[in-house]
């Protein structure tokens, strides 16, 4: 099975997911007192997703030089089995480690920010006042300049 087959499993349920809180929010917005509630819980759920995309991107770049370096490994040493498995191993579960802390990170932050924005902060401030977001728009500040 292609890894890409796993990933877009877990994406499909993500979306799943996303879809039954999205009717719970639905139910929420039939009533009057809880609508400004379902506003903010329907923005946080809705920016989660590009949260996670956006830091498994952002996590991706240094797991693709890793793979590369794996491979480069491989292709230019033709290790035995033992050795293979001894720098495969690590790097497998190197990069499952690393989507999944920025998948959930990446969750957490886009949903703190759609709340925010459901509470009537501007998009800009409600992004900017991140502290991870800033963290990393900085390296790409300082690399560009």
């Amino acid at each position: 099975m292609p890894p890409y087959f796993a990933y877009m499993q877990c994406l499909i349920a993500y979306l799943v997911l996303m879809a039954v809180a999205l009717a719970v929010c639905a139910l929420l917005f039939l009533m009057p007192s809880k609508r400004r509630l379902a506003l903010r819980l329907c923005l946080a759920i809705l920016a989660s997703l590009p949260g996670i995309l956006a830091f498994q991107f952002v996590v991706g770049i240094p797991l693709v030089l890793l793979l590369a370096a794996v491979w480069g490994f491989d292709a230019v040493f033709h290790p035995p089995d033992w050795a293979q498995w001894a720098v495969g191993l690590p790097a497998i579960v190197i990069m499952f480690i690393s989507l999944a802390g920025a998948s959930l990170l990446g969750c957490y932050t886009g949903s703190r920010i759609g709340w925010q924005i459901g509470g009537g902060t501007p998009i800009s401030a409600a992004i900017a006042e991140q502290k991870i977001v800033r963290f990393v728009l900085s390296w790409f500040w300082r690399s560009g300049a």
